[in-house]
């Protein structure tokens, strides 16, 4: 429902303490302005993996999006960019929200 806290989380295979994690949302998933969820998070250590998340308030908006780009070293990926190299990953979620009753 719109207006309520929600929480992304996202299982990283973390290759070194170089690898980062950026989470992004969008209001309108045919049309999507990235909007970054908090700040970049860092794996604190190598060959593991990890769960990362990030919580942010539903906006306006019935078929919604999130993102999750995991880099490795220092790929310059933003939210409107795909990572470049084979140990970095985009991932995109749609989602339906209802409207506040």
């Amino acid at each position: 429902t719109v207006q309520i806290p929600v929480t992304i989380t996202s299982t990283v295979w973390c290759y070194s303490s170089n690898t980062r994690v950026d989470f992004y949302y969008a209001s309108d998933a045919s049309n999507p302005v990235w909007n970054q969820i908090g700040s970049r998070q860092q794996c604190g250590s190598n060959k593991e993996e990890r769960i990362f998340s990030a919580s942010y308030t539903l906006p306006q908006g019935t078929i919604q999006a999130v993102r999750v780009n995991s880099m490795y070293g220092d790929d310059p990926v933003t939210a409107a960019s795909c990572t470049s190299d084979g140990y970095s990953d985009t991932d995109d979620l749609v989602i339906t929200v209802r409207s506040a009753v």
